[in-house]
């Protein structure tokens, strides 16, 4: 298993657990080339390579009801990489690197990019869901992400497995900004049901401006693995610096 290298002087920022309580999420994970992956990740990170020459990429779409930033939803592009395993310390469920992320208000950017150091895009990103803020529980859920004047972003459909159970798992996320390179742990409890049947969809339009330091266009449309959450809680702890 690969393991992410980092520096020894990593040092924990002073920050209180931040939570998010989201309604609902939508999460699908793509494959596309290794090469691809290794293009974006930052110094000493390694992506994951499930099978040789395979990378994953995640598509996030949150709606939080209750956020210090207040309601918001958010977008997120992320790289599934090799997590550091702490000594004493329980493994995480896996680890990614944020890419960029959308947000529909410039409250909920600030905040973000002020406390956890994420790359975002600079203009508001609106989102339809199809089935409304409450997800069918037995049908699939699909969202389109439009920039403010209507230019459309991605439309992702995800479908949901055949049961829901709560779940907790604890996540890793690197990120670098002007001032330097992070590390956030992310504790995850929501109702999830997911599966890998493949009957799920993305769709990227490339011409957006959202896209212009991202070359994805080798990416698989249809996702290995599909998740839908809801009524869940996403707890920041302390951010690292490395």
């Amino acid at each position: 298993m690969s393991v992410t290298t980092i520096a020894p002087f990593m040092r924990p920022l002073e920050m209180p657990l931040v939570r998010y309580h989201f309604s609902h999420a939508l999460h699908g994970i793509f494959e596309l080339p290794i090469e691809v992956a290794r293009r974006h990740v930052l110094p000493g990170v390694e992506p994951v390579e499930p099978t040789a020459g395979v990378g994953l990429l995640a598509v996030t779409v949150f709606d939080f009801h209750a956020s210090p930033a207040g309601p918001y939803q958010e977008l997120v592009l992320s790289l599934y990489v090799a997590p550091w395993l702490r000594p004493g310390q329980p493994h995480p469920h896996a680890a990614v690197q944020p890419l960029l992320l959308g947000f529909d208000s410039e409250v909920s950017r600030s905040h973000v990019i002020e406390l956890h150091h994420l790359p975002h895009y600079r203009h508001n990103v609106r989102f339809e869901f199809d089935d409304g803020l409450v997800p069918r529980l037995g049908g699939p859920s699909r969202v389109l992400a439009h920039s403010e004047g209507g230019k459309p972003i991605l439309e992702l459909t995800v479908h949901p497995g055949d049961t829901w159970e709560r779940q907790a798992q604890q996540y890793q996320s690197f990120q670098r900004d002007a001032n330097g390179a992070y590390m956030g742990v992310i504790d995850f409890d929501c109702m999830l049901s997911d599966h890998e049947d493949r009957r799920g969809s993305l769709r990227l339009f490339h011409e957006h401006e959202f896209f212009e330091r991202l070359d994805l266009s080798e990416m698989e449309e249809v996702p290995c693995r599909e998740m839908l959450m809801r009524n869940g809680v996403e707890a920041y702890h302390p951010i690292i610096t490395l």
